[in-house]
């Protein structure tokens, strides 16, 4: 290899951090990173591309969620599983870092349901915050950031759930509901009932 071609392969390598180049008595020498020390910079590089990915996402989220309210319909309805799954998937891509659920008698969509789901969304946005409600008996054994609280004697058939929007799932049906006061108004009765 010419002389030209051996200091911009080594410039190279060293802008990657993958060699270093030592200063000594009888001229420059080149050694390569350790092992340990690859290591470190290539979590570096995973840690970054992690976070931008997941600020991406964030964007599209709300790039998404933009479009929607733009052409917004206040109430739907939707049936089925396709249904259910197509709602799961808005649900998977909300900015809303407080989701709250009441577990009603008779689920259609149980706490298993939505745990991935929840999953998916902390990984995303980094941190949210669940408040879950139960009219029955519910475990424990939950991720740190789902708080859960039991009101016993009332009668709530379905699973309800407040993110951006609110979302019902009742029988073979679920109700998005965006209208602006009225998703305020259920905000207001689910945090009533967390603090009763």
């Amino acid at each position: 290899m010419s002389r030209p071609t051996v200091y911009r392969t080594l410039e190279s390598l060293q802008k990657k951090e993958l060699i270093e180049k030592l200063d000594r008595k009888k001229g420059r020498s080149v050694t390569p990173k350790s092992p340990d020390e690859l290591l470190s910079i290539l979590r570096i590089q995973k840690r970054k591309v992690d976070e931008q990915e997941r600020e991406f996402t964030r964007i599209i989220s709300l790039l998404k969620t933009e479009h929607y309210i733009s052409n917004k319909k206040p109430f739907e309805i939707f049936e089925g599983e396709n249904g259910k799954k197509f709602i799961l998937n808005e649900l998977t891509e909300t900015h809303a870092k407080k989701i709250s659920v009441i577990f009603g008698k008779e689920n259609v969509l149980a706490e298993k349901d939505l745990l991935p789901i929840f999953e998916k969304i902390q990984k995303r946005l980094g941190k949210i915050d669940v408040q879950e409600i139960f009219v029955e008996e519910f475990k424990e054994d939950t991720a740190e950031y789902i708080k859960k609280k039991n009101i016993y004697g009332k009668s709530f058939f379905g699973t309800l759930v407040i993110a951006h929007k609110v979302f019902y799932f009742h029988e073979n049906q679920i109700f998005s509901i965006e209208e602006e006061f009225l998703t305020k108004l259920i905000k207001s009765l689910f945090d009533l009932s967390w603090t009763e």
